[in-house]
């Protein structure tokens, strides 16, 4: 029996495809079924030295891969490229015509930029990949090449292209979302957070020297435009702030005398508390203090939740970092007679330190209340008479889910706001007398460097090596990465079994793709 045409296509991307991937380390039928759904995506992969010479002009045409220069084409005539490449690429024109790269625009190493427009006519271009010269050589002379300044550049390079992401960064933060988004109410500070960190991960907010402004200026215009930029960069930074604030969610948590009396850090809420809320605050017979605490929800006037307060508290360690640190050195400058008031063009002065000042209040304002909120989501786990056996893990948020996303999510914040000690006494080194000068029960520790924290996050380590969201659980990429971060924010990785680990982290990488998966036998995705 003959065959179909479709078995014979997919035996022959087999063959080559098993040359290609690394093999499992144990061939089994699920390991077949996800090499067969590999197969399925091959053909949506490319090769771009497959690609013809049309294709790769389009590609150069809008500016994803670096120019090809021939040798028939003089200088002027290598460096025209289209006003969409140009505008892509930050590509300014100068006065004799021709184009130069901005230099603030830093992306290709200083790199100069030539882009061909088109080609001509009797400049016929083999199509066959076989006869295609070496891709990182050119058929310019080497002389030749020194002569005219044209670096030799491999043409298969992708190039970024940061003004189109930064416009649409910025176009997302600054205007209102589509009614599509409404699925995304509840996730207000993430995607702040994950805007604020691409546009700085970009060099969006980055200072330019006053040396270099004047320099790079050619009238007193730009200079002008520089400003408006800076301060609609600042009032973008402002706005942010204003956000973040308004998801702050006040919430009640109470907590035993011992606790309290224990706590250096609760002792200091409470005191701040007595004159605004002093019937709250004070014991209520029963042994208990109640505390005003808070963390960040999803949105204005939403409940408290430990992910959109993770992200919240980096959005504003951003913006803090940004306002706050000095423009030649990028450390946080804390002098501020230092920093001019007056042009923002002057030396050392920061245009969003305004923004960044606003940041840090906030954060520190918060900082206790967030204390107590994160020390009131703790949950008991394993056996409680059984000290050795005691695991302490944490909720999402009051009545919500126990993983380890939680852990991560208050220790990372934690760490940020100073509010892990690692030099903390230990229970043995330090006790302290309560009001009724009981020293025998009441130990000043740091409750987030407690042993049993730890405990519950190595228990989430499964036998591939992973780990899950709790004991037991599938062992998973997301989970993984806020387990390991906890135990090395507590010092505690020697916890684990870090070789398995190891080795479960190295087959999540697909032979073929190249990219990760997040669990066993599972697609390669961007999560």
């Amino acid at each position: 029996m003959q065959c179909p045409a479709s078995f014979t296509v997919l035996l022959t991307m087999t063959t080559s495809y098993q040359n290609k991937r690394a093999q499992h380390v144990l061939e089994t039928e699920s390991s077949d079924l996800q090499t067969a759904t590999e197969l399925e995506c091959a053909p949506f992969f490319v090769d771009l030295t497959t690609l013809s010479e049309g294709q790769l002009d389009h590609l150069r045409g809008v500016g994803l891969l670096p120019p090809k220069i021939d040798a028939g084409l003089g200088h002027a005539a290598a460096t025209r490229m289209c006003a969409k490449a140009a505008d892509m690429l930050g590509v300014s024109e100068s006065a004799d015509g021709s184009r130069s790269v901005d230099e603030n625009d830093d992306a290709d190493d200083d790199e100069r930029i030539v882009i061909l427009e088109e080609i001509r006519g009797d400049q016929k271009r083999p199509t066959n990949n076989s006869n295609r010269q070496d891709p990182r050589n050119s058929n310019i002379p080497k002389e030749e090449m020194e002569e005219r300044h044209i670096p030799a550049v491999n043409p298969y390079a992708i190039r970024l292209l940061r003004s189109q992401h930064v416009d649409y960064l910025t176009h997302s933060l600054s205007n209102p979302l589509s009614k599509g988004f409404v699925s995304l109410d509840a996730s207000h500070p993430w995607m702040v957070y994950w805007i604020l960190h691409s546009l700085d991960l970009l060099g969006h907010f980055d200072l330019f020297s006053s040396s270099t402004s004047n320099a790079n200026a050619n009238a007193k215009g730009d200079m002008t435009m520089r400003e408006v930029e800076a301060f609609q960069k600042a009032d973008l930074l402002t706005r942010v702030v204003s956000t973040l604030s308004h998801c702050w969610s006040d919430v009640f948590v109470e907590f035993s005398s011992r606790d309290v009396q224990g706590d250096d850090k609760l002792r200091e809420l409470v005191r701040s508390q007595e004159i605004t809320n002093k019937e709250r605050n004070k014991d209520s017979g029963d042994g208990t203090v109640t505390i005003i605490g808070g963390g960040f929800g999803g949105g204005p006037s939403q409940m408290p939740h430990c992910a959109p307060t993770y992200a919240a508290v980096l959005a504003l360690s951003i913006v803090t970092g940004i306002g706050l640190a000095d423009n030649s050195s990028g450390k946080v400058r804390n002098d501020e007679s230092e920093i001019s008031t007056n042009k923002i063009n002057q030396n050392n002065r920061n245009p969003y330190r305004e923004a960044g000042e606003l940041a840090l209040n906030l954060l520190s304002e918060k900082r206790l209340p967030l204390y107590a909120f994160f020390l009131s989501l703790r949950e008991r786990q394993g056996t409680h008479d059984d000290e050795e056996d005691e695991r302490i893990a944490f909720r999402m948020h009051h009545d919500g889910e126990i993983d380890v996303r939680a852990s991560y999510c208050i220790l990372a914040p934690c760490k940020l706001l100073g509010l892990i000690d690692e030099t903390a006494p230990t229970s043995s080194e330090k006790k302290i007398n309560d009001a009724k000068g009981d020293t025998s029960s009441i130990v000043l520790s740091n409750p987030l460097l407690a042993p049993s924290i730890a405990k519950h996050i190595s228990a989430c380590q499964t036998h591939e090596g992973g780990f899950g969201a709790e004991p037991h659980n599938e062992a998973h990429g997301g989970y993984t990465f806020c387990a390991l971060a906890s135990l090395r924010i507590l010092n505690a990785v020697e916890e684990i079994d870090v070789d398995n680990l190891r080795g479960w982290l190295a087959r999540r990488q697909m032979g073929y793709e190249g990219g990760f998966c997040g669990r066993t036998n599972k697609l390669v995705d961007g999560c």
